[in-house]
């Protein structure tokens, strides 16, 4: 939480990043400044944001953002058959194997 912190301020050092809970929704992070925000965490944390993970409400407070970096992602591969699917980071639940 100390690295994200630093990173926002490093953004902007005139927000208070600890209080504040609607910095998308009050307009104290604009688009650009989330995809510089994006590509830090991406670099720093060694994850990667999906683009679907990309909306306002992951990046209001910095608690969101920090759950966004901290949410495991899961990748589930369906195939024609519906009873057949391979989801990577979770057991498989057909042969309860780690993937």
């Amino acid at each position: 939480m100390d690295r994200l912190l630093e990173i926002l301020e490093e953004l902007n050092p005139e927000i208070d990043y600890k209080n504040t809970e609607n910095l998308v929704d009050g307009r104290y992070l604009d688009s650009l400044t989330i995809l510089s925000l994006i590509s830090e965490i991406e670099e720093e944390f060694d994850v990667e944001v999906p683009t679907v993970e990309i909306i306002p409400e992951n990046f209001n407070s910095v608690n969101k953002i920090y759950e966004l970096i901290k949410k495991p992602v899961f990748i589930e591969l369906f195939f024609n058959d519906k009873n057949s699917k391979i989801i990577i980071g979770e057991y498989n639940e057909k042969n309860n194997k780690r993937l």
